[in-house]
């Protein structure tokens, strides 16, 4: 049997997909690591946690399967982006790795917009500053521990990090290096080095840029070693999360979009073309079929579920089956109980690190239940709006709508998906869709499929599709009507309350 192993190392762990090369998955399996949190808004991982857990979710996943890692064909590598740390000409971690969801370089971000201008940074990367991205707290680093920042040999990401472990190359690929705000948009494998001259950063600390699918080397002996697996397969440049997931969804034609209901929420289209939009109303990703992305994000995303359950129950077994058929006991529209989902900033169409989620509609009849069908509904209103803005910018229509990540096994939160989008939406027989995208570019490095997107589109099944409900799609409207334009009065308030208190959510 020939098999592809795809990795996706995301925010609280790595998941190992193998699949074989008619795009079947043979086994999967994770490995968990902690996040830490220093200070507010801070948040930090220890680099040598990846790859002890893609290790472990590795040979997990091939004891599973009954075999010893000599199937398999090549290696692939999906992670959470703009996450980065500085290491040493010998791949060592100066300090612990700042997370995709730090906001700590706030000062650096404004500094950027009112000495260089969002307009001269966007048009050349396709990003306007903003906290998330990785040359942001790499000027954090800079100004705050310049000791660290003077050793740094290479600033890697979570993917340049474990393809450094396995083939001991220090390279990156175009569709994992968008969101560190740096790449040239237009030439996708060059920096766009006169952004980075302007922030004060230095180009020759960043890694080389290959294209997704690009051989980046082979596993090493040392790493073979200690995976248990034989040296000298081939790792394949793979790809941040998000287009990732939208690749394991086959989004790969202009009328498709997918909506990852993961840690933060994303939505994700293409364009055969470079198309900037000077309202701001997506970001540009790169998806690994060779497409433009566009795509919009909620921050606080199934995280704002994680924190409702942290908070409101003490067993947590059993709890997910609890709430669904809580939930589906309470009428659609809450009875008028909704929240605004920015528990953790907002990028779209605010790009305001101090925004902050709003609960309103609360009566004496709501309860902790009425609270979580708020998350769930006011999450889907809030993709609806940025699906609106990414429709006015790219003129396309999206008539299919695929679901994936750990939200969408819930079969009430689909619904209400299908019901507020007024579209059918549709969930895949792997719900791992980020990593059976990295499979996905495996298996055209290991040459199963001529191209990425032959790749994607043969091996990517649908599960389920749900059927928008009439009554709820008015119901719905009426309540959207209200909900489009709720945060636009508050916002400034709201913005000033993070200042007020130091805090940035």
């Amino acid at each position: 049997m020939k098999i592809v192993a795809g990795f996706d190392a995301g925010t609280h762990g790595v998941r190992c997909l193998l699949v074989d090369f008619d795009g079947k998955v043979i086994a999967e399996d994770r490995e968990n690591y902690p996040c830490y949190y220093p200070n507010p808004g801070w948040v930090e991982q220890e680099p040598e946690d990846w790859w002890n857990a893609l290790k472990n979710a590795l040979k997990k996943a091939l004891n599973k399967a009954k075999l010893d890692g000599r199937e398999i064909s090549a290696i692939s590598i999906a992670h959470q982006r703009c996450t980065i740390v500085p290491v040493n000409e010998n791949g060592k971690p100066l300090m612990r790795a700042i997370l995709w969801n730090d906001r700590r370089c706030v000062e650096q971000v404004n500094w950027a917009i009112k000495e260089i201008g969002e307009n001269k940074i966007y048009n050349r990367t396709g990003y306007p500053p903003a906290t998330a991205w990785s040359a942001y707290k790499a000027m954090w680093v800079r100004d705050n521990n310049p000791e660290i920042y003077k050793k740094a040999y290479k600033w890697l990401l979570t993917h340049d990090y474990l393809v450094y472990k396995l083939t001991g190359e220090m390279k990156t690929s175009s569709s994992s290096a968008t969101m560190t705000g740096i790449l040239d948009i237009a030439k996708l494998t060059e920096w766009a080095r006169d952004v980075i001259d302007a922030l004060g950063l230095e180009a020759e600390t960043w890694p080389e840029i290959y294209e997704p699918g690009e051989i980046l080397g082979q596993v090493s002996k040392s790493a073979a070693e200690e995976l248990g697996i034989p040296e000298g397969i081939p790792v394949a440049a793979g790809s941040g999360d998000q287009p990732s997931g939208a690749l394991g969804c086959a989004v790969v034609r202009e009328d498709t979009m997918s909506v990852n209901l993961g840690t933060s929420v994303v939505i994700e289209t293409v364009l055969t073309s470079l198309k900037l939009d000077q309202k701001r109303r997506y970001f540009l990703e790169y998806n690994p079929a060779g497409l433009y992305a566009p795509e919009s994000t909620i921050m606080g995303g199934t995280r704002t579920i994680d924190w409702y359950i942290e908070n409101f129950f003490e067993k947590k077994e059993g709890v997910f089956e609890i709430l669904e058929n809580a939930v589906k006991k309470i009428p659609p529209g809450n009875l008028g109980l909704t929240i605004i989902p920015y528990w953790s900033s907002a990028l779209v169409p605010y790009w305001d690190p101090g925004a902050r989620g709003v609960i309103y509609g609360f009566g004496f009849t709501h309860g902790k239940y009425h609270l979580y069908r708020a998350i769930l509904e006011g999450i889907a209103f809030e993709v609806r709006k940025l699906i609106e803005f990414i429709k006015e910018a790219t003129g396309n229509e999206y008539n299919r709508i695929v679901l994936h990540g750990g939200g969408s096994s819930s079969q009430v939160w689909c619904q209400i998906f299908a019901d507020i989008l007024n579209k059918p939406v549709s969930t895949l027989m792997n719900k791992e869709a980020t990593a059976f995208g990295a499979a996905i570019i495996a298996l055209k490095a290991a040459g199963a499929y001529k191209t990425v997107r032959e790749a994607a589109e043969a091996a990517v099944k649908v599960k389920k599709t749900y059927e928008p409900i009439p009554e709820n799609v008015k119901l719905y409207e009426d309540l959207y009507s209200i909900y489009k334009h709720f945060y636009d009065k508050i916002k400034d308030d709201v913005s000033r309350v993070s200042k007020i208190t130091g805090y940035y959510p």
